[in-house]
């Protein structure tokens, strides 16, 4: 679960800590989201992108493709024990978009 809150307030051991505009997880848990276009990540299912842990896409050169730590769809999606997701928008000024990530468990 995470939670994006304008204050966060942490009470430990009788110290208050205030952190303004910060984006919290749980710390036993994943968390992966990227945004892209929908153009790139028709590249990234057929095989034309890669993506590495940072949500970073480079060209599916054999270079790339021999480095592990550039995925393809398939690996990204199913190469884990974490649940996957991916939705497509709309921007509101027409953009299409596709957010997607993945999240839980690391084992």
């Amino acid at each position: 679960m995470f939670h994006t809150h304008k204050n966060i307030i942490k009470e430990t051991n009788m110290t208050k800590h205030i952190r303004t505009s910060v984006f919290e997880t749980n710390s036993s848990s994943t968390h992966s989201l990227t945004v892209c276009t929908k153009e790139e990540y028709k590249q990234f299912e057929d095989g034309e992108l890669l993506i590495n842990w940072d949500g970073d896409f480079v060209l599916a050169t054999k270079k790339n493709k021999d480095n592990e730590d550039y995925k393809n769809y398939e690996q990204y999606f199913n190469g884990d024990s974490l649940e996957t997701f991916s939705k497509e928008y709309k921007t509101k000024s027409g953009d299409e978009i596709i957010v997607f990530g993945k999240y839980g468990y690391d084992n």
